[in-house]
């Protein structure tokens, strides 16, 4: 029994911890949708950011729009996937190695990806 106490008191900060996230997420993408920004790196110095277009993406697949999704950045699911897998990689100590992997195959194909469409005027 005290085991299981144990295990309930641990979810309690990493709810709060994602509330806290998922909050501030919202909070940025609000300000960005008030002061018209859909990156901040592009906004800041006009060059467009490797993930450019995956928040838009992402909206686009939450409406099953497939065509926007792969127009503004077909990498974004592998991208969350990713940075959630980051995220959470305590809760699955024997599984690192292979969250690692994955993540830096998803960062070279996400910076693949950036380098083609940079160079052929395709992102929008």
């Amino acid at each position: 029994m005290a085991n299981l106490e144990k295990k309930n008191r641990n979810w309690k900060p990493i709810i709060g911890f994602h509330l806290l996230f998922l909050g501030l997420g919202i909070f940025f993408l609000y300000i960005f949708y008030l002061m018209d920004i859909s990156c901040l790196l592009r906004y800041l110095t006009g060059i467009p950011c490797p993930t450019c277009g995956a928040t838009r993406a992402m909206f686009s697949l939450f409406r099953l729009d497939f065509f926007d999704y792969f127009y503004f950045n077909p990498m974004a699911l592998p991208l969350v996937i990713a940075f959630l897998a980051v995220f959470h990689i305590n809760l699955y100590p024997q599984r690192n190695k292979m969250v690692y992997i994955y993540v830096g195959i998803v960062v070279v194909l996400t910076i693949i990806l950036y380098v083609y469409r940079l160079f052929n005027g395709l992102i929008p």
